[in-house]
Order: C-alpha cells, then sequence, then structure tokens
C-alpha cells in the first residue's frame, strides 16, 4: 500500500493536514470509481467567536464532515 505521502504527491496535493485513510471501490450513479477516504484535521489559529490568538494550543476543532471531491482522472480510472 502507498504511504498519504506518496498517494498526495501523485495527486498534487500539497495539504499537511490532509492524511489518506485508504481506498475502495464504489459504484457512484453506475460507474465505479475509486474512493479515497481521508482525515482533513488542523489547528485553528486562533478561536472564531471571540477572536483569542490560541499561543499554547488551547483551542482545538471539535466535529467532523464528510464531504465527496471528484478528483481529475488518473490513468482512465474515475477517482473521487
Amino acid at each position: 500500500m502507498c504511504s498519504n505521502a506518496s498517494i498526495t504527491e501523485i495527486l498534487g496535493i500539497n495539504d499537511n493536514n490532509l492524511v489518506i485513510l485508504g481506498n475502495e471501490k464504489e459504484n457512484i450513479k453506475g460507474i465505479e470509481y475509486t474512493v479515497l477516504r481521508g482525515k482533513l484535521s488542523y489547528r485553528p489559529d486562533s478561536c472564531p467567536k471571540c477572536g483569542i490568538v490560541n499561543e499554547n494550543y488551547d483551542i482545538i476543532k471539535n466535529g467532523s464532515q464528510t464531504v465527496k471531491i471528484l478528483l481529475m482522472w488518473s490513468q482512465k480510472v474515475r477517482l473521487y
């Protein structure tokens, strides 16, 4: 299995906050895609409500959201 670094490099994604967790084949609207599962996480610079600066990394981001992002074709393989 490829490492997270090699997958993001191949896809041209330059975000250190993105971790690829795995991949699988999935049928979406009758078309077979390779679906990459990942997690995007970061430590906020400041509180979005009050604006206090996150100097000691006391402020954390809670929660997650699942989204599908259509990527370019790669070797005639559809990627999500």
